[in-house]
């Protein structure tokens, strides 16, 4: 039930902003609540199909939370951006995002360069828990 009513907001949030001309205004943020949509149905046709013990619903949860957390982070920078532009502070912003990227990104491929198996496969899990610290350190709610 909580599950339908997550779908359907989020596909309100992503209709009310094409409807009101909005959605290329907050493009990074449409496009994570459009992902998420996307995500969530897919979740759910490969739950209700696989089953949650299932290695297809494990790997589909874990490289789309990958995605969302990428997609999440641009949504984060972009209205940082549009809130610092006032500021003059743009290009700080930018700059400090690049970096922490950057740098994430540095250290999961270090963390996943240790093991040789399925490096892809680690490379989203780790992914997705520099995504979660990302997200914690940013301010958003996980």
């Amino acid at each position: 039930m909580i599950w339908c009513l997550g779908i359907s907001l989020e596909a309100t949030v992503v209709v009310c902003a094409v409807l009101r001309g909005s959605f290329r205004r907050y493009i990074f943020l449409n496009l994570y609540m459009a992902a998420t949509l996307l995500v969530e149905i897919g979740r759910f046709k490969i739950l209700k199909h696989f089953g949650y013990s299932s290695s297809e619903f494990v790997y589909f949860y874990f490289y789309s939370d990958a995605l969302l957390t990428i997609l999440l982070y641009f949504a984060l920078i972009s209205l940082y951006t549009v809130v610092f532009d006032e500021m003059k502070a743009e290009k700080y912003v930018r700059f400090g995002a690049v970096l922490l990227l950057a740098g994430t990104s540095l250290f999961t491929y270090a963390v996943v360069h240790q093991s040789s198996a399925k490096i892809l496969t680690h490379f989203v899990f780790i992914s997705t828990l520099s995504g979660w610290f990302l997200r914690s350190f940013s301010g958003a709610q996980c």
